[in-house]
């Protein structure tokens, strides 16, 4: 994730950026997440949709849905050795103005939906501000979510941040 932590640092240089909102689906859902444990102060929004969290536990409950052919112990340490933004709560410095959407079906057989909400809960413990919401997938996987609603949080999110600048 630090080739995007570098590109947020050029954007704010070459464009003079203060803040930002993120927004991501599925891995860049979870690069959204990362951009936030990595310690950056100007992410005042951040909307997640069918984020992606737990990636050995993740890789056991989808590898235990398909036997076909070996595991590997090489498969293993990849996904073990994966960053995942779960294991970095503690680096998200924190920011009252600053809210988290974690957005998702439920149902959704990609990214489960118990794991994003593993990762609001380890949010609000940490006295982050966040909102975890169940919303409607497109069969059959459910993992893509109907009428653009990360888009449309997103939109919503930075109309906030710009009519509190000018009032």
């Amino acid at each position: 994730f630090a080739p995007s932590d570098a590109g947020l640092d050029v954007l704010k240089r070459r464009y003079g950026v203060k803040h930002f909102v993120l927004w991501g689906h599925s891995g860049g859902a979870t690069a959204a997440a990362a951009m936030l444990t990595l310690g950056r102060t100007d992410i005042r929004c951040a909307v997640m949709t069918s984020s992606t969290f737990a990636y050995l536990e993740r890789w056991r409950m989808r590898r235990g849905e398909d036997r076909e052919g070996p595991s590997t112990p090489k498969e293993i340490r990849l996904a073990a050795a994966m960053y995942d933004p779960l294991t970095h709560v503690k680096d998200i410095v924190p920011d009252s103005k600053r809210t988290v959407y974690l957005l998702g079906d439920p149902r959704d057989t990609v990214t489960p939906f118990e794991f994003q909400a593993r990762f609001a809960d380890a949010l609000q413990r940490a006295g982050h501000n966040v909102v975890l919401r169940e919303e409607s997938g497109i069969p059959p996987g459910f993992h893509d979510l109907r009428g653009d609603v990360g888009l449309l949080q997103a939109s919503k999110c930075a109309d906030q941040r710009s009519e509190t600048r000018t009032n």
